[in-house]
């Protein structure tokens, strides 16, 4: 049967679904750590807004078309940003060397034994695998919703071709996140630090010298999802 005789919202859990399904395939990030506590979780998940802009996370199953087209157009654009097909200006370019040469610095501390080129070899032989799947993946979404009634349809490619659009200066740091954002990202990034110290005091001050302007702050791709959707990735 034809998906324009399914309701709306069963559409949409189909297709959520399914990209939830294909969670396995996904290469994951290297700054990830299956031993974040709840609240580091719990952190992550407010800074999809960055990421997603509009993409309301909280009320997913009550997702109309164009909320599936904005989570999906961005997605698209993340995607292909990971993989650098998105033109990006040289600045935002530079912002990301910087965060990544820091998070591996990170990564490297805590674990000692990683070999990063090794690393990097797989992630990038994971993406290869996983864009195809991926893309397939978002073609089939395109013809079903060119199935849906109109007013469904139209929202749907209003939205996705809006969220697809990355212009070239529209992630760098200071113009995508406000200090409460980079707040929880310092409180991420340093989550174990912060478990350590004893008083409001010494959390100030941590905070004061991880926000200062030179302060290294994650970049977009970090937030873009590889693992099941609205769910721990571990």
């Amino acid at each position: 049967m034809s998906t324009k005789f399914r309701g709306q919202r069963q559409w949409i859990r189909e297709v959520l679904t399914k990209f939830n399904e294909l969670g396995e395939y996904q290469p994951k990030r290297l700054n990830e750590s299956p031993d974040w506590p709840e609240w580091v979780w719990n952190l992550f998940g407010l800074l999809t807004g960055i990421a997603y802009p509009g993409v309301k996370f909280k009320n997913i199953e009550k997702w109309k078309a164009k909320d599936l087209g904005r989570f999906l157009g961005r997605q698209y654009a993340g995607e292909h940003l990971m993989v650098g097909e998105v033109p990006l200006s040289s600045k935002v370019i530079e912002e990301g060397k910087r965060c990544a040469g820091w998070a591996e610095g990170r990564v490297k501390q805590r674990n000692p034994g990683i070999d990063l080129n090794e690393w990097q070899k797989e992630w990038e032989q994971g993406m290869k695998e996983w864009m195809p799947i991926f893309k397939k993946f978002v073609q089939e979404v395109l013809a079903s919703a060119c199935e849906r009634p109109y007013v469904e349809t139209s929202a749907f490619f209003e939205a996705f071709g809006k969220a697809i659009v990355i212009k070239p200066d529209a992630l760098l740091t200071e113009r995508t996140m406000g200090v409460g954002d980079k707040i929880c990202w310092t409180m991420i990034v340093m989550w174990q630090e912060i478990e350590r110290l004893r008083s409001v005091a010494e959390l100030h001050r941590m905070f004061e010298k991880a926000l200062k302007p030179k302060a290294h702050i994650p970049h977009f791709g970090s937030v873009i999802f590889h693992g099941p959707l609205g769910k721990r990735s571990h």
